[in-house]
């Protein structure tokens, strides 16, 4: 896929299979159990952000080609980590497929998980629990989770001071942009 001028600076959208791939991985990875609403406003952030930065999909998604999870390889803004579904797949064909005028997300470029950060940041509290009473096994499991130290609140007020507002809510997802 490309992001191509139009001759005055405007993007012109052209996607391939390989932006369908890496957005269908996307979208997986980010809402596997998610309702087809959710899995549309995923998609719509992810193409959103690729656009706003003028960049394919695929090179958001998975930069160097390698698809991840995110906080690895430069994924930094979504994980690709999981194979696509059949469902993540046509979702993804579909919103690559739509005109700007047809996304429902009013051109949200982040999305995140409140509830899924509250987990996050309880798992996080019970890491450093464990740490400070020298439960090493405890610790030890509960590590990968201890960089998600911030509350729900802390996150949201992050996610905005960034410049970020609220766009939208779609069941467990938040919808953020300009």
């Amino acid at each position: 896929g490309a992001v191509l001028e139009d001759g005055f600076g405007n993007p012109i959208e052209v996607y391939g299979d390989d932006d369908e791939e890496s957005l269908a991985r996307a979208v997986e990875s980010s809402v596997p159990s998610g309702t087809p609403s959710e899995h549309l406003a995923v998609a719509w952030a992810v193409r959103n952000r690729a656009r706003r930065l003028c960049v394919p999909v695929t090179l958001l998604v998975a930069p160097g080609g390698e698809h991840g999870p995110r906080g690895t390889g430069g994924r930094n803004f979504v994980s690709s980590a999981r194979e696509g579904s059949a469902r993540a797949r046509s979702t993804a064909k579909h919103v690559l497929a739509q005109g700007r005028g047809q996304d429902p997300t009013g051109d949200a470029i982040d999305f995140w998980k409140p509830a899924q950060q509250r987990q996050l940041s309880t798992l996080a509290l019970a890491h450093a629990i464990a740490v400070e009473s020298g439960d090493e096994t405890a610790a030890e499991v509960l590590a990968p989770f201890a960089p998600y130290r911030a509350s729900e609140d802390e996150t949201r007020a992050g996610l905005l001071a960034s410049g970020l507002r609220v766009r939208g809510v779609v069941g467990n997802i938040e919808l953020l942009g300009e």
